[in-house]
């Protein structure tokens, strides 16, 4: 395997870096350097590390519309099965 400044795909390999470099132009600031730091770890060789994401970061990853519909959902269905299963319970008793 040779080296890169040493391969004649050198040019190809320059274009590629070039599409990425712009391609991260049009990404969020923390994306960008995210990616570009497990990059690096992984050309070095080292273990990623995760990085720790601030709180308002992980509750917008929890909180999706298919999460919260599923929430409500659940919710009525256990409101309304609480419902039925006090009604046949005060029936039985009576």
């Amino acid at each position: 395997m040779t080296m890169l400044k040493d391969s004649e795909h050198i040019a190809t390999i320059r274009s590629l870096h070039a599409e990425i470099w712009e391609r991260l132009q049009h990404c969020e600031e923390q994306e960008a350097e995210a990616f570009l730091r497990r990059s690096l770890s992984e050309i070095s060789g080292e273990a990623p590390f995760r990085t720790l994401r601030s709180f308002p970061d992980t509750l917008r990853e929890l909180l999706t519309i298919r999460g919260v519909v599923f929430a409500v959902l659940a919710g009525v269905s256990f409101a309304a099965l609480f419902a039925v299963f006090f009604v046949y319970a005060a029936l039985w008793i009576e």
